[in-house]
């Protein structure tokens, strides 16, 4: 699924920042609602343009980003760098519960491709968890709910705590009275995009 801003074919010499979306769970198959329900999509849908390039990967209902290896995302990130205007500076990685596993798994991996990174309502896997000095230069946002039972809070705060450790740039925001849906209120929040656009690549 990808998103071009308004104004995008009317500046054919301006670069634009790209955030990089990677979904849950219960969003896998080819509804592409449920995807706009739980996503910056949303954003798009109820209160109007953002001014990004956004595109998310779109995982059939028998899959999970386990199924591919970091070299597919690179793919797809590679495609869209090849074919639209993004500016190699500002590129935003964020996810939710499976998908901000697969963020924070692919951040790792590929620490000088990113801006920033925001993950929501999610774990990290044992491996990624060792590797996580490698993202220490990286703005870092979690976000997780204080009464999630899918991934309680500590999942969150261990990865946090992980990174403050090795001297790294995290914040954690904890949304008091919220389970496992954060993204409905970050992702429709204005201060959400705001923040992503304070940071770009050196």
């Amino acid at each position: 699924m990808l998103y071009l801003p308004e104004g995008y074919a009317d500046q054919p010499q301006k670069t634009w920042p790209l955030i990089f979306f990677l979904h849950g769970y219960g969003d896998r198959g080819d509804n592409l609602f449920l995807l706009a329900k739980a996503s910056p999509f949303m954003f798009i849908r109820e209160k109007g343009p953002l001014p990004f390039i956004i595109v998310a990967p779109l995982l059939s209902a028998y899959q999970g980003y386990s199924s591919f290896p970091e070299e597919y995302l690179d793919g797809v990130l590679a495609e869209v760098q090849g074919n639209y205007r993004v500016d190699p500076q500002r590129i935003y990685l964020t996810g939710l519960s499976m998908g901000g596993e697969a963020a924070y798994r692919l951040a790792v991996h590929r620490p000088e491709t990113f801006a920033a990174l925001v993950l929501l309502s999610c774990y990290v896997d044992s491996i990624t968890y060792s590797l996580l000095d490698r993202i220490k230069d990286l703005p870092v946002w979690v976000i997780h709910g204080e009464n999630d039972t899918v991934f309680p809070l500590v999942k969150a705060q261990q990865p946090v705590e992980a990174l403050e450790a090795v001297g790294g740039n995290v914040q954690l925001t904890i949304l008091e009275d919220h389970d496992h849906d954060t993204w409905t209120d970050t992702y429709s929040d204005p201060a959400f995009y705001d923040w992503l656009l304070e940071h770009q690549r050196p």
